[in-house]
């Protein structure tokens, strides 16, 4: 299990003996990078598991307004971009307009749960003839509700395709 995020509502959670979700039922088989119109978006694909007592499959998917500089993997390469509350969209009101920003959500437990984006890594592997998507964040399962659970911090790694060729 991850250790706890830094995050205030998360600390306060877990204090209210609200558990952290079992991130590794949440294994990532691939990231697909594809264009969208004035967007790129992301969506990491979890593997099937059971979940209240039924095969489950979901997905990560992230909105990325201006967030990369192509969706061209060779592109990408060694990039790295680290976010904070206001690219996710959690900006206080009258707050300036962020250069970029990231919407992701995952669906689960019949709903839509915001995740926030902490980071953002393109890693090539051993012979650079492919990447693999890191990234790190937090699923905000209080938001909606889901079995009690804390928003739950992740770091997850999954092989990067694109359409873009």
């Amino acid at each position: 299990m991850p250790p706890p995020s830094n995050n205030p509502r998360t600390t306060q959670s877990i204090m209210e003996n609200r558990n952290l979700f079992p991130v590794k039922r949440l294994s990532p088989s691939n990231a697909f990078l594809s264009a969208a119109e004035g967007h790129l978006s992301l969506c990491i694909c979890f593997r099937p598991f059971v979940w209240d007592g039924e095969t489950t499959e979901t997905s990560l998917n992230i909105d990325l307004y201006n967030v990369l500089p192509s969706p061209y993997p060779r592109d990408l390469a060694g990039l790295q971009r680290t976010f904070g509350e206001i690219e996710n969209g959690f900006a206080d009101e009258g707050a300036p307009e962020p250069e970029c920003s990231l919407d992701g959500s995952l669906y689960l437990g019949g709903k839509h749960h915001p995740v926030i984006i902490r980071s953002l890594s393109f890693l090539p592997n051993r012979n650079r003839t492919a990447l693999t998507l890191m990234v790190k964040g937090e699923y905000l399962f209080e938001f909606e509700g889901l079995n009690d659970y804390a928003d739950t911090p992740f770091t997850l790694n999954a092989p990067l395709w694109s359409n873009a060729v």
